[in-house]
Parts: C-alpha cells; structure tokens; sequence
C-alpha cells in the first residue's frame, strides 16, 4: 500500500481505486488532513513539492472555501497526487466520499481525460471550478458503478447549506470567485439530484438563485448545454470545458474582483 499521510483506513471500494489510479499514472497518491494556512507538517513526503501549491495565497484561498482539493505534480520526484482534506470544511463522517469524490478527479486525470489548467492569481478559481462543472457528472457516475454512497453525504451538506441560506436576510454581493462557485453549485444540483432524490432540489435552487442573482442565466444555460453533452468522448469532454469556462469567465468579468 502506498504511504498515507492520512491516518484512516481506506475501505475496499476505495482502496481498490486508489490502486487503479496509481496503475494508470503512474503515480503515488498521497492523503492529508490540513487546516488551511497552516503549514505543511514536518516528515510529510515531498513536503517542498505539496509546498510549491500550499505556499501560493491565492491556492490557500481556493482550499479554505473547499472540502478538499487534489494535486497531481509530475517532475523528477515521479508523478505524486496528493488529496488534501480541509478539516475546517469536512466532518470525520463525510471523509470517505470526500476522499471518493477527489479520487474521481485523479482518475479522470489518469485516464488522460483533458481539464483546465491552474492559472494561479486571481483567475485560478475560474480554471478549479469550470472543471468541476464538467468533471462531476462523470464523477457521480462513477461512484455509482463502484457502488460508493454519496448521496446521503451531499445531502447533509447541502441540507446545511440551504438552512444557512435561508437565514441570511441580507446576504453581501458576491466577488467573482463566490460567484462562480455558487454557479458550479447551481449545475451540480441540478444535474446530479432528482425531486425524487432530494425532495428539497427546486427549493434550494429557487433559493440559491434568489441569493445570487448573478449566476442566472449562465447556469441555467451550461446546465441545459451539459445535459445534452456525451462527456465520455474527449473530444466532447474538451468542448465542454470550454464552452463552461468562457461562460462563467463572461459572468465573472460582470463582477469586482
């Protein structure tokens, strides 16, 4: 097994992916609980290459807003991916599909599978999100095929998220990176989850929408473009990324920075 700068035993439909995606890299996947802004801890594997990302202001902005974020580095020290988790943002019991969920972008990258790449400054979070529009429906899909729940997780999260909505009388305009975000959160709820599913799906979208009035129409429209798209294809997989990245980038010019 791989080391694991995690202390969590993976369960078997995990392990197994990790396997696979390290097979395909080739690669070593690396796991770490971090708060964000803190440093790397001292004995960390390739500490000074996770510290080429974690030492940017602008990646430890993207990171305190997420549950996890994954890396994947390619230099002389090998192919090495680390899944970092956000231990402000992500409950011990939400840890396996966190860990899931970042899994499904590394194997997408595995499998050679085109994504955006990293733009650090102010733009990185257009470059982050604008391929996790795309990358999640087949993320979901193949959670599905592994047979690894996801579902229930996402629903607290969201159950949560929606409560605090709707206690937020007056909520402050968003910036252009919070705007994006709440975008790719539009999408992914509407794509991912059915009435059926979540009995809650076309209040949080009303509600989500009525406190961002910014992201409509543009997630209406890539919602609607995504459902219509094959993202297996790469060559249609590219074309989405594209067609998701130049809308958001057209929404967000619209805001301050």
């Amino acid at each position: 097994m791989a080391p694991l700068l995690l202390a969590l035993m993976l369960s078997g439909p995990l392990e197994i992916w990790r396997q696979e995606i390290e097979k395909a890299g080739p690669q070593t996947v690396y796991l770490l609980r971090l708060e964000p802004r803190q440093p790397v801890p001292a004995g960390t594997a390739n500490k000074a290459v996770l510290e080429q990302f974690t030492d940017n202001p602008n990646f430890q902005e993207q990171f305190a807003r997420a549950q996890a974020l994954s890396i994947t580095y390619q230099g002389p020290e090998g192919r090495l991916s680390f899944v970092l988790l956000n231990t402000l943002q992500t409950p011990p019991e939400d840890e396996p599909y966190i860990i899931a969920h970042e899994f499904g972008h590394l194997w997408l990258k595995a499998q050679r599978y085109p994504a955006p790449s990293y733009m650090g400054g102010p733009s990185g979070c257009l470059s982050i999100l604008s391929g996790d529009a795309v990358q999640h429906i087949l993320i979901r899909n193949e959670m599905d095929r592994r047979n690894i729940p996801w579902r229930e997780p996402w629903l607290r999260s969201l159950s949560a998220a929606l409560d605090k909505m709707e206690r937020q009388s007056d909520p402050q305009a968003p910036d252009r990176c919070q705007a994006v975000a709440q975008a790719v959160l539009w999408i992914d709820v509407s794509l991912g989850l059915t009435v059926a599913q979540w009995a809650e799906r076309t209040r949080f979208l009303n509600t989500l929408s009525a406190q961002f009035p910014v992201i409509q129409p543009a997630a209406t429209e890539l919602a609607a473009t995504l459902a219509r798209s094959n993202l297996v294809p790469k060559p249609e997989h590219q074309q989405a990324l594209q067609t998701v990245f130049t809308r958001l980038k057209q929404m967000a010019m619209t805001l301050p920075k």
